[in-house]
């Protein structure tokens, strides 16, 4: 982009493509939070020894995994569709392969939902272990999930919500599920605007949030909760 604007070179196409590519990883700020809230709620509930007790839970480290494989996944898939479909309109010819990329971007998609939807439950249902709230002193309250890390989660639904409703109505603008065409216009326009604020605010708050959290645990490393 800088090279076409600085009249360096012409690359159009290539820059288009790489557009469209970037908007594949718009995800990642907010998964990141997520993976780090959930890794500090572990390190709150063990009282800084995670491993020791298998916080958190495997199958939320399960999904944190497969989450980015599918992430990756899905940059490359655009990567590939926009390419070969640069090379297919050129060609003036059609394939199946369009449609297997599309069906491969859907399913990432779907895996990278599923995925954070496991990581925000087993946050919320996370427990500490039993032998360290039977040595809990009267009165302490470090088993509990923390404001920062609840923000964070709540945050993280909203982001993913604004954005799977932005897909669903331009879905159904484009092929006219619901009616005729382009029916919900209006709300395609403003829940693009509001994506756009979300995906500004949402990440710094959640690192802000995070940030208070980890410097919460440095002052009380047990508990997390300084008086």
């Amino acid at each position: 982009q800088t090279l076409n604007r600085q009249k360096i070179t012409e690359r159009k196409r290539e820059e288009r493509c790489w557009a469209n590519v970037v908007g594949s990883v718009t995800f990642v700020p907010m998964l990141c939070v997520l993976f780090l809230a959930a890794r500090l709620q572990a390190v709150q509930y063990s009282q800084g020894d995670p491993e020791l007790y298998g916080l958190p839970q495997w199958w939320v480290r399960l999904a944190m995994v497969v989450c980015t494989c599918a992430v990756l996944w899905s940059v490359l898939v655009h990567f590939c569709s926009e390419f070969w479909g640069d090379a297919r309109e050129e060609g003036g010819r059609k394939s199946a392969m369009g449609g297997f990329m599309t069906f491969c971007r859907k399913l990432a998609m779907t895996i990278i939902y599923a995925c954070f939807t496991t990581v925000c439950f087993g946050v919320l249902v996370m427990e500490p272990p039993q032998e360290l709230v039977a040595r809990a002193q009267p009165g302490e309250s470090w088993h509990h999930v923390s404001p920062g890390v609840a923000c964070t989660v709540f945050l993280t639904v909203i982001y993913f919500a604004v954005y799977l409703s932005f897909i669903c109505v331009r879905l159904a603008n484009e092929y006219g599920l619901l009616g005729q065409r382009l029916r919900f216009g209006r709300a395609q326009e403003y829940l693009k605007s509001t994506s756009t604020t979300v995906a500004v605010f949402a990440p710094m708050l959640c690192a802000l949030f995070i940030g208070t959290r980890i410097r919460l645990l440095q002052l009380d490393p047990l508990h997390g909760n300084p008086e």
